[in-house]
């Protein structure tokens, strides 16, 4: 069962604000990624009934689980992606989640291409700056070492959205 237009646009909104938090500060709040399954678990019992939007909820929820679990395991996502896109299958229901996996995916890899781009000639920048440092050229100790630069992630939540809206637009909720 899709959601209706309204319904669509919040959730949109509500993965917006955890993109935001992704990008400024590397993490999502729990607190968040509750309030996105509390609210699409009472949504999908709204639309569907008890018996049929829990069954929605929970098989949307469980093959976001499934989906995203081993690419947590191989250290390409982090813990509060999988969560999100898990929340997200509460109001989405298990076809359109693995449809939003997939086009999240495609995403990912096209992000994770120009991030690496972008990554590799900031290393090269922040490379020169360490060397700068044990030469004592320059005396402040900046950020812009390589343990800092192994540490930036990519935010993922951003191609997490793309997959939402791809799937929202194709299936002409939005």
């Amino acid at each position: 069962m899709s959601l209706p237009p309204e319904l669509g646009l919040f959730l949109v909104a509500l993965v917006g604000v955890a993109v935001l938090f992704d990008v400024r500060f590397g993490r999502i709040p729990n607190g968040l990624l509750l309030t996105i399954l509390g609210l699409g678990l009472a949504a999908r019992l709204g639309l569907a009934g008890p018996t049929s939007g829990l069954l929605a909820a929970s098989g949307g929820l469980a093959v976001g689980l499934a989906i995203w679990m081993g690419p947590f395991a191989l250290r390409w996502v982090g813990a509060a992606d999988v969560k999100l896109v898990a929340a997200m299958g509460a109001w989405l229901g298990p076809l359109a989640t693995f449809r939003v996996s997939l086009a999240a995916a495609l995403a990912g890899g096209l992000m994770g291409l120009v991030y690496l781009l972008a990554k590799r000639r900031r290393f090269a920048l922040d490379a020169m700056q360490v060397q700068l440092l044990q030469f004592r050229v320059m005396r402040r100790f900046s950020p812009g070492t390589e343990e800092a630069v192994r540490e930036r992630g990519m935010p993922y939540a951003v191609a997490i959205l793309a997959g939402l809206l791809t799937e929202m637009l194709l299936s002409g909720q939005l």
